[in-house]
């Protein structure tokens, strides 16, 4: 247990660093497997779900789908409270990045009327 926690923190610095979306991608397809190992340690699951729904929000196109699927195989992998935290961080995280966008461009096309 101590190998498998200790590689999927250093993955997650990891994916912390790296800013080539196509690198993102490929990293994240290939935990696809390990998904069932990262659900039983609890700690750096949630890391990895924020990181996760990070990429989500803000990549592109062909990240999202994967973290979104990574996502998804996470909150059914992991034990029961998990998946009510997934859907409350999930949510927040929407509600977030849509009033952020809703406010950013309400102001951007009051600001072009003038």
């Amino acid at each position: 247990m101590p190998l498998v926690k200790s590689f999927f923190t250093s993955t997650l610095l990891f994916l912390n660093q790296i800013t080539n979306t196509s690198m993102i991608g490929f990293i994240l397809k290939q935990l696809d497997g390990g998904v069932r190992y990262l659900a039983s340690i609890n700690k750096v699951s949630k890391g990895f779900l924020k990181l996760l729904l990070d990429f989500w929000s803000s990549s592109t196109e062909a990240v999202r789908v994967v973290a979104f699927l990574l996502i998804r195989k996470l909150a059914i992998a992991a034990p029961y409270p998990f998946i009510d935290y997934t859907l409350k961080v999930s949510f927040f995280f929407f509600l977030f990045f849509f009033l952020f966008f809703f406010f950013f461009f309400s102001l951007s096309s009051n600001s072009a009327k003038f």
